[in-house]
């Protein structure tokens, strides 16, 4: 197991195959080292960011971290991590997933219904933490072209929520 997102970009580096070996950043165990979002992001500007899993959790870890990860990830908003902020720290283009919580987060519910309410979470969190007329959009260059990470990001984001939405038959909000 590879404890830190830190000890994850000595790997990588070490093996420098870039953009075919890299880090899949998972926010609950990036908060759970003790990485940062900014960290996130340095890592992402050097190409080693290649998949996202986003998850909420509450702030103070609990005793068992293995069990946290497997069995008590909370839904997108129902704890304390930013979200936006991973979001937006991802590299352009890097494919995201939601983490759907089990055991207490969600109790008897069918997969069905746990995949709707992960979704429905993430897409309330990232339409609530995100204000564009409040918030300009980031700018990072990458690959010699400057890539937008804050509003073109986000708004990707919701359109893939909105993809997901459409395969699931959720219902629409806006």
């Amino acid at each position: 197991q590879v404890p830190s997102l830190h000890a994850a970009l000595e790997l990588v580096r070490a093996i420098d195959r870039p953009g075919m070996v890299g880090i899949n950043a998972d926010l609950l165990h990036l908060m759970r080292s003790g990485g940062t979002i900014a960290e996130l992001a340095a890592a992402a500007a050097e190409g080693a960011i290649l998949y996202g899993q986003v998850a909420d959790g509450p702030a103070l870890a609990p005793e068992n971290l293995d069990h946290e990860a497997s069995s008590e990830r909370l839904l997108c908003g129902d704890g304390a991590f930013d979200i936006t902020g991973f979001v937006r720290a991802l590299p352009p283009g890097c494919g995201i997933s939601i983490e759907i919580p089990r055991d207490h987060a969600v109790g008897p519910e069918d997969a069905e219904t746990r995949a709707r309410r992960a979704v429905e979470g993430l897409r309330r969190v990232v339409r609530d933490q995100f204000d564009v007329d409040r918030e300009p959009a980031p700018r990072r260059e990458v690959g010699g072209e400057a890539a937008d990470l804050g509003v073109h990001r986000v708004a990707r984001l919701v359109g893939r929520i909105a993809q997901v939405d459409r395969e699931l038959d959720l219902p629409r909000d806006d």
